[in-house]
C-alpha cells in the first residue's frame, strides 16, 4: 500500500513489527497518535503491508469527518466485502440484526436489539479466527460513528484470548470521545500507545527531495523546517507552495512563506481549475463519494477531477475517491461559499439512498426551519433506531426538533418526547429526564401534560433524585390513559417497580392485581410474564414465595423456559427479578446464573439496567463467602452508577460496600459507607435501601460487640414506616436484644420466622430460639436448637452464618461445662472466620477461646471434624469435594489437614492414607 518504507520511522516500524508478530505478547490493541499531518496514516498503511505476509485477515475502515453521523458506516466498511461464510454460521436472530444494521435487510417493527448487533460482530470475529489471525484496522478512530464504536468496543472487550488485534490512528489533541470509549474496552496491559513524533531536519530534507519536483535552497529548507516544526505533511505543503511560486518571482525577490498549513493548502486548492474545485466540494460533502455518485452530479466527473488526482489532492481507494489528507477536505469545504454548499447538498439529497444521509444533506442545505425537512429527519431517526443505533437516532431527532417551524407546537412537543426516548435507549438517562421535564413544565396552565411524556418520566425507575416524583408522573398518566389497555398495563408495570422501591408493598400488591387483569385482557405475553414476576416479588414481602413461582424461576435459570428484556423503556431486567426471588429463597446457584445472564444481556445497553444486578451479585457473594468476587461486583456497580449519572442509584453500591466492610470486620469504614447509604437513600425516597442501610449499621455494631448501639439501629429499622419486607436481620436483632436483656422484644422478632421453610429461616430461626432458651436458663432446649441449626446450615451456603452459630453454640456449651465439645465447635468457627477473613468475628471467637479450658485428650488425638476430614481424604476425595460435602471452605479443609498431619506426625496425603488404612485393618482384626 505504500511505495517505500516511511522515512525516519525506524522506531515506529519496529514497534509495529513487534505488535504484529503472531504469538508475540505485545498487547491486543495499538493506537498510533499524533497531530494532523505527522504521518500516522502512512505508518498505518505500512502496518497493513507488514500484516499481510504474516497471514492476518485484515478488516479495514478509513472514516472521514462526514461519516461520523452515519450509523454503522464503519461497521459496514470493516465487513466489506462481507465474510458470507462466517455470516451464514450466525444464528438467525443475530444474522437478521446484523443485516438490518447494515441495510442488507429491511427493518422490522420495533427497534433492532443493540446487543444482537454487538454479539453478531463478536461471533463473526471469532469465526474468522478459525482461519487465522485477524487485524481490525481503522484510520482516524475519532471519526468512527457512535454505533460502530459501540459494536467494536463490545467485541474487543470480550476477545481476551482469541487471535484478534486492533490497530488504529487517532488525532492529537483528541477529538470527541471515541478513543476514550475504545480505551475503556481494553485492559491496561493489553493496550499500547505509539506516539508519532516530528522528524529531524535531515529526514525532512530527504522527504522533500523525494516529493517535490525541485530541490529547495538551504535557506528555504531551514525556513520550511522552522515553520513546519518537523511535521512532514506541513513541510511538503509549504515546500510545494514555494516551488510553485518561485518562477513568478523577480530575481533575488524573497519567497513568501504561508502563515499556516491551512494557507498552504488553500493555495494548493486554488491552483486547480474552477470546475474541479466545484466538484471537490461535493466530494467533501458526501459521506461515500464513489465515482458513480459523482457522475450523476456531473457526467464528466472523471475528466473534471483528473487535475485533483494528478496534484495528489484526491486518491482512489477501493473504487471510492477520497482526499489524500483529511485537512484538504476541511479546506475545500470551507473555501466554498454558502450558496455552493447548499446547492450541492440539495443535489446529493436527491441521489443518495440511505435515509439518514439524505436527511443530513437536506438539513445542511437549509438556512432555517423547514417542515418537510424536519419530517425527513424524524423518519431518518426512526430508521436509525430501527437499525439498532439509538445514539444516531437521538442526533437526527434533535435536528428534527430544531428545524420544525416555531408555530408547529404539537409537532415540536412530539419530537422532543421522541428524542428523549432515543436518549434513554442510548443510555443518556439524565439528558432524557431533563428533556421530558421541560416538556411537562412547558404545558400551558389548565392543560394536561402529554401522556407519553408522563409515562417515560415515570419509567425512569431509579433514574431521578426523587422516586416520589416518578410515582406522581405515573399516577397522573394512569388518569389520562382511558381505554388503551396496553399502555395502562405498561404504566402499571412501571408503577409497581417504583412502589416496591419506595417500600409501598401493599399498594404494589394492589397494582399487581390490576396488572394481572390488564395483561390477560391485552394478551401480551411479555406483560403476562411480568405480571407473574411482580406478583411473586410483591408477595415475597409478606410471606414465602410459592412453590410454583420458585419452580418457574429455577426452570428459567436452567434454560427450560425463556424470558426477554421488555422492549418498552423502563422496568428492571426480568432475569434480575427472577434471580432476586431465588436469592431470597437460598437457591444461590440458580440465582447466580440468572444474575449473570442479566449482566450478559444488558451489556452495551443502558447502564441503569446493570446497577441492581451488580448489587445483588455483590450481596450474594457476601453471603456465600467469596468476598474477593463481591468486591469485583461492587467496583463494577460503582462504575455503572457513575456512567448512569443517576444519584439515586448511589445508595446501592454504598450499601454493598458497607456490607462487605462488615463481613471483613472493617467496622469504621463500614459505618461511614452505611451512613452515606442511609443519607442518600433517604434523600431520594428509596425506602427499601434506607432500611438496608439501617440493618447493616446494626450488624456492624453487633460485630463490634456493641449490642446497645446495634439495638438503636435495629429499633429505627423496626419502626420505619415502610419496613414490611425481609432484609434478613432477624437473627442479628434477636442476638442484640438477648444481649441487652430485652427478651420480650426478642420473642416478638422470633415470630417473623413463622411460615417460612427456606434454609436461612430454618437455620437462623433455630439459632435465635437457642439464644433465647439459653438466656432463660433452658440449656437443654438451647443445645437441641443449636443442633437443629447446624443441620440446617448444611443446606445453606452461608459460611459466615455457620461460623457464628458455632461460636454462639460454643459459649453455651462452655457454660454447661461441656468444654471439649465447646472447644471443638470453637475451633471450627475459628477456622472458618480465619479462612474468610472475618476479622471482627475472629476477634470475638479468640476472646471466647481464652474462656474455654484446653481439651483433656491424649497427644495426637483428632477432633471429630479433623477425623471426618481425614477419613474422607483417605477415601480418595479432593479437598474441594470434602469442602462441598461438609459445607466448609477449601481453606478450612486445608487448615484442618495441616493440624491432622502435625498431630499424627505425617508429611503427605499418601502417608495419611496408609496410616488410616493400617488403623482400620487393626480394628478389623480385633
Amino acid at each position: 500500500m505504500v511505495d517505500v518504507e516511511p522515512l525516519g520511522r525506524a522506531d515506529e516500524l519496529g514497534g509495529l513489527r513487534g505488535f504484529l508478530e503472531p504469538g508475540a505478547d505485545r498487547g491486543r490493541a495499538l493506537l498510533l497518535e499524533g497531530e494532523p499531518g505527522i504521518g500516522k496514516t502512512i505508518l498505518w498503511k505500512a502496518a497493513l503491508d507488514l500484516a499481510a505476509p504474516r497471514g492476518y485477515r485484515i478488516l479495514t475502515a478509513t472514516p472521514a469527518e462526514a461519516d461520523a453521523g452515519l450509523p454503522f458506516g464503519v461497521l459496514g466498511d470493516l465487513l466489506d466485502p462481507p465474510p458470507e461464510q462466517a455470516i451464514a454460521l450466525l444464528s438467525e436472530p443475530l444474522r437478521t440484526a446484523l443485516d438490518i444494521a447494515l441495510f442488507r435487510a429491511p427493518t422490522r417493527q420495533g427497534p433492532t436489539d443493540q446487543l444482537a448487533v454487538n454479539t453478531a460482530f463478536l461471533r463473526l470475529l471469532r469465526q474468522l479466527t478459525s482461519e487465522g489471525d485477524v487485524l481490525v484496522a481503522i484510520d482516524d478512530v475519532q471519526w468512527v460513528d457512535a454505533p460502530s464504536m459501540r459494536v467494536i468496543a463490545f467485541a474487543i472487550h470480550r476477545l481476551q484470548h482469541e487471535r484478534v488485534k486492533f490497530m488504529g490512528t487517532a488525532r492529537l489533541p483528541a477529538v470527541g470521545d471515541r478513543v476514550q470509549t475504545l480505551r475503556k474496552a481494553i485492559a491496561d496491559e493489553d493496550f499500547r500507545r505509539l506516539g508519532v513524533r516530528e522528524l529531524p531536519l535531515n529526514v525532512i530534507d530527504d522527504l522533500l527531495l523525494y516529493k517535490l519536483d525541485r530541490a529547495l535552497r538551504k535557506s528555504e529548507l531551514d525556513r520550511v523546517y522552522s515553520a513546519s516544526r518537523g511535521n512532514p505533511y506541513f513541510a511538503i505543503e509549504i515546500g510545494r507552495f514555494i516551488v510553485e511560486r518561485r518562477e513568478d518571482l523577480m530575481a533575488d525577490e524573497p519567497v513568501p512563506m504561508p502563515a499556516s498549513l491551512m494557507e498552504a493548502l488553500k493555495g494548493r486548492v486554488a491552483g486547480l481549475p474552477a470546475g474541479t474545485r466545484h466538484l471537490l466540494v461535493a466530494v467533501a460533502a458526501a459521506s461515500r463519494p464513489d465515482e458513480n455518485l459523482l457522475r450523476q452530479l456531473d457526467p464528466a466527473a472523471a475528466r473534471v477531477l483528473e487535475p485533483a488526482l494528478r496534484a495528489s489532492v484526491l486518491e482512489r481507494v477501493n473504487g471510492r475517491l477520497r482526499f489524500s489528507h483529511p485537512l484538504l477536505a476541511s479546506v475545500v469545504y470551507a473555501m466554498a461559499d454558502a450558496e455552493t454548499r447548499s446547492g450541492l447538498h440539495s443535489q446529493l439529497a436527491t441521489l443518495v439512498t440511505d435515509p439518514e444521509e439524505r436527511a443530513r444533506h437536506l438539513a445542511l442545505a437549509l438556512s432555517g426551519p423547514d417542515a418537510a425537512v424536519a419530517d425527513a429527519l424524524e423518519q431518518a431517526a426512526r430508521s436509525a433506531d430501527a437499525r439498532g443505533a439509538p445514539d444516531a437516532a437521538t442526533a437526527l431527532a434533535q435536528q428534527a426538533c430544531d428545524l420544525t417551524p416555531a408555530g408547529m407546537n404539537d409537532a415540536i412537543t412530539r419530537r422532543r418526547i421522541i428524542t428523549a426516548e432515543y436518549r434513554m435507549r442510548a443510555g443518556d438517562t439524565p439528558g432524557a429526564r431533563a428533556m421530558l421535564r421541560d416538556v411537562v413544565g412547558a404545558t400551558p396552565a389548565g392543560n394536561r401534560p402529554p401522556l407519553e411524556a408522563l409515562r417515560l418520566l415515570g419509567s425512569l425507575v431509579l433514574g431521578g433524585d426523587d422516586l416520589a416524583e416518578a410515582e406522581r408522573y405515573l399516577v397522573e398518566a394512569l388518569v389520562l390513559v382511558e381505554a388503551d389497555v396496553l399502555t395502562a398495563a405498561t404504566l402499571e408495570r412501571d408503577l409497581i417497580t417504583i412502589l416496591l422501591q419506595r417500600g409501598k408493598t401493599r399498594e404494589a400488591l394492589e397494582h399487581s392485581a390490576r396488572l394481572t387483569e390488564l395483561a390477560k385482557t391485552s394478551g401480551d405475553e411479555s406483560l403476562i410474564a411480568f405480571a407473574r414476576r411482580s406478583q411473586g416479588m410483591t408477595e415475597s414481602n409478606f410471606g414465602p414465595v410459592s412453590p410454583d413461582t420458585r419452580a418457574m424461576a429455577a426452570n428459567l435459570a436452567e434454560g427450560q423456559i425463556t424470558a426477554t428484556l421488555d422492549d418498552q423503556s423502563g422496568g428492571l431486567h426480568p432475569m434480575m427479578l427472577w434471580g432476586a426471588l431465588l436469592k431470597w429463597s437460598d437457591d444461590f446457584p440458580h440465582a447466580r446464573a440468572l444474575f449473570k445472564r442479566a449482566l450478559a444481556e444488558t451489556e452495551g445497553r443502558d447502564e441503569s439496567l446493570r446497577v441492581p444486578v451488580l448489587f445483588h451479585l455483590a450481596e450474594l457473594e457476601c453471603w456465600s463467602g467469596d468476598w474477593l468476587l463481591a468486591a469485583v461486583y461492587l467496583r463494577e456497580c460503582e462504575k455503572s452508577v457513575l456512567h448512569t449519572g443517576q444519584r439515586s442509584y448511589a445508595c446501592l453500591p454504598l450499601n454493598a460496600q458497607a456490607m462487605l466492610h462488615c463481613c471483613r470486620g472493617e467496622l469504621d469504614a463500614g459505618r461511614v459507607a452505611g451512613e452515606q447509604a442511609l443519607a442518600t437513600a433517604s434523600t431520594v425516597g428509596n425506602d427499601p435501601y434506607a432500611c438496608r442501610a439501617l440493618a447493616t449499621l446494626g450488624q456492624l455494631a453487633l460485630a463490634g460487640g456493641d449490642a446497645v448501639a446495634a439495638n438503636r439501629w435495629f429499633d429505627r429499622l423496626r419502626t420505619h414506616p415502610t419496613h414490611v419486607g425481609r432484609i434478613r436481620t432477624e437473627g442479628d436483632e434477636v442476638e442484640a436484644l438477648v444481649a441487652t436483656g430485652r427478651m420480650a422484644d426478642a420473642e416478638s422478632v422470633l415470630t417473623r420466622f413463622e411460615g417460612y421453610d427456606d434454609p436461612w429461616e430454618r437455620a437462623i430461626g433455630a439459632r435465635s430460639r437457642a439464644l433465647i432458651a439459653a438466656a432463660r436458663g433452658d440449656s437443654e432446649t438451647s443445645v437441641a436448637e443449636f443442633d437443629v441449626a447446624l443441620v440446617e446450615h448444611a443446606r445453606l451456603g452461608m459460611p459466615l452464618e455457620r461460623a457464628r452459630t458455632l461460636l454462639a453454640y460454643a459459649a453455651v456449651l462452655r457454660r454447661t461445662k461441656q468444654k471439649r465439645s465447646a472447644r471443638e465447635a470453637l475451633e471450627e468457627s475459628l477456622a472458618i472466620f480465619r479462612s474468610l477473613g472475618a476479622n471482627a468475628w475472629l476477634r470475638r471467637a479468640e476472646a471466647e477461646l481464652t474462656r474455654t479450658a484446653p481439651p483433656r485428650t491424649a497427644a495426637g488425638e483428632l477432633t471429630p471434624t479433623e477425623a471426618r476430614i481425614a477419613d474422607l481424604v483417605a477415601a480418595g476425595r479432593t479437598n474441594k469435594e470434602v469442602a462441598a460435602e461438609l459445607f466448609l471452605s477449601v481453606k478450612t479443609i486445608e487448615s484442618n489437614l495441616s493440624r491432622v498431619y502435625e498431630k499424627l506426625g505425617l508429611r503427605s496425603r499418601s502417608e495419611l492414607v496408609a496410616r488410616l488404612a493400617a488403623s482400620h485393618e487393626t480394628i478389623a482384626k480385633r
